[in-house]
């Protein structure tokens, strides 16, 4: 991505991150890539005093809305939790919750409620004309409903999705792992790579000292459109090239090269300068560090 092939390609055509539970700040990788002047961030943050802080940094590149994902427009009701980066559309499981150690119940209890505007993925890309590359979602047990407003897109636009999920029913009435997994396979996405994203051990009365591992409660899921096919104008080339930089950048380098060879054999006229890219791949190829799943974590 950080290459003289990848620049003269994409030229001005940044690769769009879409960040969906927008709050802090960019992942660490996404925001490598924004420094090289490459990426433009469209964010999504319904707590209206953090998402004017983030566009208050004033980063050209980035706007951020305060509004909720979620696959109508109109407005929707939040569950405020003691932690704000663990409200949600739906509200706690407290009865479950309890099952388990402070670390996992407190930070999700609630404090109030309040009526928030949200919006779909696709009506924002669609109302601003906007490409996208990649999907980043940390909605707190809202991630299928966001991305029931995201098909269009994803059948037409986005190539890959690092999603958090859940194994365990955190709030009542959400959707689980086993169900995003399912949407976005029946999309012709891929799953790439699994990380924990949430865990934690059961609560034990009385003084026991036990040392257990936890119980997986969430999951951070990578998912990459396969196969990965564009037109065969400029256009495409670009999205091309975007979508194999996306794919090495999070340790794929092999699939990253499948794409490039699988536009060749399509665009002929191509060829020179995406084996210079398939070059760069392998001169650049590292062994990925252990457990090197950029997580949303």
């Amino acid at each position: 991505m950080f290459t003289p092939s990848f620049q003269n390609i994409i030229g001005a055509n940044s690769i769009v991150f879409l960040d969906g539970g927008a709050r802090d700040n960019l992942p660490p990788e996404w925001a490598l890539i924004e420094s090289k002047g490459y990426l433009k961030t469209i964010g999504f943050e319904p707590d209206v005093e953090e998402c004017d802080r983030l566009n208050s940094l004033g980063v050209k590149s980035r706007v951020y809305y305060s509004k909720a994902l979620w696959n109508a427009n109109g407005k929707i009701g939040i569950h405020i939790a003691h932690s704000p980066g663990s409200s949600s559309v739906y509200p706690a499981n407290q009865e479950l919750l309890a099952k388990f150690d402070k670390a996992v119940w407190e930070p999700r209890c609630p404090s109030q409620y309040v009526s928030v505007e949200s919006t779909t993925i696709d009506s924002v890309l669609q109302s601003a004309e906007s490409d996208c590359d990649f999907v980043k979602l940390d909605v707190h047990s809202a991630e299928y409903e966001a991305l029931q407003g995201a098909v269009t897109s994803l059948k037409t636009k986005i190539f890959g999705v690092l999603v958090e999920t859940w194994t365990l029913e955190y709030h009542k009435r959400q959707h689980l792992a086993h169900d995003v997994m399912s949407l976005l396979i029946d999309l012709n996405f891929n799953l790439f790579e699994v990380g924990i994203a949430a865990g934690g051990r059961r609560r034990i009365t009385g003084r026991v000292s036990l040392y257990g591992k936890q119980q997986v409660h969430g999951l951070d899921l990578l998912f990459f459109k396969e196969p990965a096919v564009f037109p065969s104008d400029r256009d495409g080339l670009v999205k091309c090239v975007k979508s194999a930089a996306i794919a090495d950048l999070y340790g794929y380098p092999d699939y990253a090269i499948e794409i490039l060879n699988s536009h060749i054999e399509r665009c002929a006229e191509h060829t020179q300068i995406l084996q210079s890219a398939i070059a760069e791949i392998v001169r650049s190829s590292q062994v990925p560090p252990q457990g090197g799943f950029a997580s949303l974590h």
